[in-house]
């Protein structure tokens, strides 16, 4: 008696994914799903393997059990205003390797600020923070998000 093992594969549900964002999207990313299915016989462990982090796969790493699918979201994150092109790798344990195709379109968008500096006057430690309004003016006639972050937990 003999016997032959199959390799481990999933199938991906689509092979390309463009991403873009609408007129009235507010949000600073974009996702897209896919399947991964596993017709095999066996369980299919797999780890993905984003080079640049501008598209990210969720779960990173899983297990699709034999003859079942799992959804996967991708995540668009643009770090600026180029449209980004990546490749992203599907690791199979014990089986051929596969590949995504995404695709990032971001619009060109150009704001400045009005106010050349803002005054806060003098900040004393442990008082309560001062609040300053400041205007943007979107340059372009293409529609721009903007967002503030602060690095450091303790401002």
């Amino acid at each position: 008696m003999t016997a032959q093992a199959d390799p481990v594969s999933l199938e991906l549900s689509k092979k390309l994914l463009k991403f873009s964002f609408n007129e009235d999207s507010m949000e600073m990313f974009a996702t897209q799903s896919l399947i991964l299915t596993n017709y095999g016989n066996a369980p299919a462990r797999f780890t993905w393997q984003s080079p640049s982090q501008v598209f990210v796969p969720k779960p990173l790493s899983d297990e699709v059990p034999a003859g079942s699918s799992l959804k996967v979201e991708i995540l668009f994150n643009p770090n600026g205003t180029k449209s980004d092109e990546e490749i992203l790798f599907l690791k199979i344990q014990d089986g051929e390797h596969e590949e995504l195709k995404c695709q990032g379109q971001v619009a060109e968008a150009k704001c400045v600020f009005l106010e050349k500096q803002l005054d806060f006057g003098n900040v004393h430690v442990g008082l309560q923070a001062k609040d300053r309004t400041f205007h943007i003016k979107n340059q372009l006639r293409t529609p721009a998000i903007f967002h503030v972050s602060c690095p450091d937990k303790e401002l």
